[in-house]
């Protein structure tokens, strides 16, 4: 008599249990359970599948978050333009503007001349600081205007208002949906439902000596042997990678 494959249920990924757990119960239901002495179990196990649903995917996607990554880049893109623009300017040093250019390079400098290994939310602050001056310094908004810079400073507001607009209404959104719920009980009823099952038909194999689980058995196996494989393939991508990452800080380190 062929033994049942064993998985270790604990290590199959949690988004692959709901197509573990409709399979079987396809197959056992062909297998006629209240005649293979298993009706109970696999009665919990329909109990049990019902609870699929609180095992799919939290999308936490929204359309302003795919906008938001969008005008992030842009920004970064004005930014190191702006930056850029004032440096090349500082070093041609053109004497008709001598003064504007200082005050708009210290001005630069000043709020994003290292901006761009900021996090997000720092350089939404820094950059909100830079218009909050601006927009009350008319000196400062001659000097950007003498050197060129307003199209560039004019497009960094428009984005930034495009950034905050966006985040509002991303957390909006996002709010909104449903939480993503504690899956941890339903996890262990179905694998308990999983195991009282194979069990159960393990136990018929001896109990009910007349019944052939032979077909029932190799169905089954033909199916887990996949998760099986999978779990261990798992493993072995999981440990080499460690020892490559072990391997490489030796090799930094030496």
């Amino acid at each position: 008599m062929r033994k049942i494959v064993q998985v270790p249920f604990s290590k199959v990924q949690k988004l692959a249990f709901p197509e573990l757990v409709n399979t079987v119960v396809s197959i056992v239901s062909k297998h006629n359970p209240d005649a293979s002495y298993i009706r109970a179990y696999y009665d919990f196990l329909l109990e049990a599948q019902t609870l699929n649903n609180k095992l799919s995917a939290a999308n936490r996607n929204t359309e302003e978050s795919k906008a938001l990554v969008e005008f992030k880049q842009k920004r970064n893109r004005v930014l190191s333009a702006i930056i850029g623009d004032a440096k090349n300017r500082k070093k041609v040093n053109l004497p008709a503007y001598t003064n504007d250019q200082i005050i708009v390079s210290l001005f630069v400098e000043g709020y994003i001349g290292k901006i761009q290994s900021n996090v997000s939310k720092v350089k939404t602050e820094r950059i909100k600081q830079m218009f909050a001056e601006l927009n009350g310094n008319t000196e400062l908004q001659q000097a950007v205007q003498n050197v060129g810079l307003t199209a560039y400073t004019d497009e960094l507001r428009s984005i930034q208002l495009n950034i905050d607009s966006n985040t509002a209404k991303d957390i909006e959104q996002k709010a909104t949906r449903p939480k993503l719920q504690d899956t941890t009980a339903a996890m262990t009823k179905m694998r308990l439902a999983l195991r009282n099952l194979l069990g159960a038909i393990e136990f018929g194999v001896y109990a009910h000596p007349d019944m052939d689980y032979t077909p029932l058995i190799n169905e089954l196996n033909e199916l887990l042997v996949k998760y099986s494989s999978e779990i261990k393939a798992r493993a072995t991508r999981t440990k080499n990678a460690i020892k490559t990452n072990t391997n490489s800080n030796t090799e930094k380190a030496a």
